[in-house]
């Protein structure tokens, strides 16, 4: 329970103990990204999808109207990937809350959100993820080389690849 309380230590003396709000806030943050039963556990212990949950639920226990991110998916198998993004969304929906993600893999995280920034020392686009895709030109100047596009969504049986 130590681990996940840490980030509600911060700020009080060394012999200062967690009081009965920081219990339930804590609690509370381990709820909304599913790791009450997982509280007892050792961090080490946990796969990599569920250590993702458990450093989201630290900063969340400490009621942030902005959580900034950087490459949080990495590591991730594709299906602990669309589990986290999927509570990443969840989470910007029912809290109000500010996700800012850093990653270099847009493919992914534009399914989950608004607007895309992408940078290469300067703003080369700043949009909706449709409109970014759309802008091949915009996206080699942002990653410096030449791109392939994958086209696909969930429902998709074919996928088109264009240059």
């Amino acid at each position: 329970f130590d681990g996940f309380a840490m980030s509600r230590y911060a700020g009080k003396g060394i012999l200062e103990r967690l009081s009965k709000n920081d219990r339930q806030c804590i609690h509370e943050a381990l709820k909304k990204v599913d790791m009450v039963d997982y509280k007892k556990h050792h961090f080490g212990s946990l796969s990599g999808g569920q250590r993702q949950r458990v450093l989201i639920a630290r900063a969340l226990a400490l009621q942030p109207e902005i959580l900034l991110l950087d490459e949080p998916a990495t590591g991730l198998d594709t299906v602990a990937q669309d589990s986290f993004y999927h509570l990443l969304s969840h989470l910007r929906d029912s809290k109000s809350l500010t996700i800012i993600i850093v990653s270099h893999d847009i493919g992914s995280v534009s399914l989950v959100v608004d607007k895309i920034a992408c940078l290469n020392k300067r703003i080369h686009f700043h949009g909706s993820p449709s409109s970014c895709f759309s802008s091949q030109e915009k996206l080699q100047k942002t990653f410096g080389t030449n791109i392939q596009f994958l086209l696909h969504d969930q429902n998709c049986e074919t996928c088109l690849r264009k240059k």
